[in-house]
């Protein structure tokens, strides 16, 4: 696995407010077990997927908790597959 962070802004120093993170993520398909011993997913095929985080920090107002997910959440539900996004394989 590949992984690469942007952060824009100044990372563990509260005094300076970040304006947004990226992460990127390649991962190998010979290293996930896909159905029916396939070695790539076809053109077409949808996976659900879920990103999140929870991200615990003393300089958060409040309980200091900040929960983000790539699905826009009513509850906060990261463990139910059925408020997932799609993933979808194309050319």
């Amino acid at each position: 696995m590949k992984s690469a962070v942007f952060v824009k802004g100044k990372i563990n120093d509260p005094t300076v407010e970040d304006e947004y993170w990226q992460l990127q993520l390649a991962v190998p398909f010979k290293d996930l077990k896909l159905k029916d011993g396939k070695a790539k997913p076809d053109f077409g095929d949808k996976w659900t997927f879920m990103l999140s985080r929870y991200d615990y920090s003393i300089y958060l107002p409040g309980e200091g908790v900040e929960l983000s997910a790539t699905n826009v959440l009513d509850k906060v539900a990261f463990h139910v597959p059925d408020v997932w996004n799609y993933l979808e394989f194309t050319e």
